[in-house]
């Protein structure tokens, strides 16, 4: 299911994005949000139940607002780091391997800090188990 709003119509709370349109309000909590990518002048928001729900905003308007277990990829992607099942550095690439199958190519420019964070996580949620 593919959905439009407009970029008046995203809110973000401490559980997760708020979408409204002339019709409906919807929230998608940030633990089922599992990608955002662009495709200008939409962001993609990619869900765990494989939707798309397209957004008329900026990238950089919604890094500003995520919490720390979302991470930037690339200038066009940032990643829930929850779903992240592995990740590989193979010659010039940074691969990062998702629960859902998806496999994400990371910039140079963002791989070390991805990397780092994506280590960070891990730590935290092993020692919250």
């Amino acid at each position: 299911m593919n959905t439009i709003m407009k970029h008046h119509d995203l809110f973000f709370t401490d559980e997760g994005v708020l979408l409204s349109d002339s019709t409906k309000v919807r929230m998608i909590a940030y633990k089922d949000i599992v990608f955002f990518v662009t495709d200008r002048p939409y962001v993609i928001i990619g869900t765990e139940k494989k939707e798309r729900i397209y957004v008329q905003t900026s990238m950089s308007r919604i890094a500003k607002c995520l919490p720390s277990c979302f991470c930037m990829c690339s200038q066009s992607v940032i990643i829930n780091l929850s779903y992240v099942n592995a990740y590989e550095n193979d010659q010039h690439t940074f691969r990062i391997y998702l629960r859902n199958g998806c496999i994400i190519n990371a910039s140079r420019r963002y791989h070390n800090i991805l990397k780092t964070q994506i280590v960070s996580f891990k730590k935290m949620m092993m020692n919250r188990t």
